[in-house]
């Protein structure tokens, strides 16, 4: 079954329904990460391995799904978990197209992780 791609620009939560290892027509290898939204929407995103982009890369993988630094398991590492992406529009070949143009992970609010839970949970709000 074909799912609708992601139409609209704009931060969308997703689970990576799968991974795989490539390379692009000209060698540069990446490892795409099919997306999709809890709307059942998908588009896949793309993470370069060329030298000038792998240390981004790892850093992502990192941040967003807990990467252990073996790409012999990055498919099993990623695939099911949830990320955010920001998809915006790109012209290509004279289209305008949708593209994943970062893979975050997930937070709420702010994006910061709360760091005085202890604090907070020995507050008492309601007397």
């Amino acid at each position: 079954m074909i799912m609708p791609l992601i139409q609209n620009p704009g931060r969308y939560t997703a689970t990576v329904e799968s991974a795989e290892l490539g390379q692009s027509e000209k060698g540069t290898p990446f490892l795409s990460l099919l997306c999709k939204t809890d709307q059942g929407e998908e588009l896949t995103a793309y993470l370069y391995l060329s030298d000038a982009a792998v240390e981004r890369t790892v850093k992502t993988l990192r941040e967003v799904f807990a990467f252990d630094n073996s790409f012999e398991s990055v498919v099993q590492q990623v695939t099911g978990k949830p990320c955010s992406i920001v998809v915006e529009a790109e012209e290509y070949e004279g289209k305008t197209r949708m593209k994943v143009k970062w893979v975050n992970a997930v937070v709420g609010g702010s994006g910061k992780p709360l760091e005085n839970l202890p604090e907070i949970a020995d507050r008492k709000f309601l007397d």
